[in-house]
């Protein structure tokens, strides 16, 4: 059986893209800038938020990191401080020439504030898992009064568009393979 071809791949990271946007609710309010990545590969993870808890601003960002990455590195941004708790890994992992055995499960920022009427930006490179489907980064807005938890995972067979709270998510879709046309 031939492999697909580069085109046809294309086509389908495409769909997936469309299928992504389509399936973000129109009301979410921490999203990510790109929701479709090669699995297995370095990502650049950046998260928006649009808005404050009502019209409160939001001191806190804080992003469970799912399993399956075991690298994540935060950009540090000016007024906000950054938190990382770590996990011990149940099998230590190898990763460029080293032996990880703890990876990072949360990130948080906080300080700011970010007044209800600005969009900023937070942002984090991760190493993506070497599988395909849906990577979901549930995540919780703190505010001066209030916060929103953006968690509603939604179940197979459903969309983030089905959920009232849903978390920003990536679609890893495979690499190319080698042979694959550059069209």
């Amino acid at each position: 059986m031939r492999a697909p071809s580069f085109a046809v791949r294309r086509c389908v990271v495409l769909l997936a893209m469309i299928g992504s946007a389509l399936a973000s609710p129109a009301l979410a309010h921490v999203v990510l800038k790109e929701t479709t990545a090669v699995s297995g590969t370095y990502h650049v993870a950046t998260f928006r938020v649009a808005h404050g808890c009502g019209t409160s601003p939001t001191v806190a960002i804080r992003i469970a990191i799912p399993d399956g990455i075991v690298v994540a590195k935060p950009m540090p941004k000016p007024g906000w401080r950054i938190d990382i708790v770590q996990e011990t890994l149940p099998t230590p992992v190898p990763q460029e020439g080293r032996t990880l055995t703890q990876r990072p499960k949360e990130i948080t920022w906080s300080g700011g504030p970010l007044p209800d009427e600005y969009l900023d930006e937070f942002t984090v490179m991760v190493r993506l898992p070497a599988r395909t489907g849906p990577l979901w980064f549930p995540t919780v807005q703190l505010c001066e009064q209030g916060e929103t938890r953006w968690i509603d995972t939604p179940p197979e067979g459903k969309t983030s568009r089905d959920m009232r709270f849903p978390p920003p998510g990536l679609t890893l879709v495979p690499a190319p393979q080698p042979g694959d046309r550059q069209d």
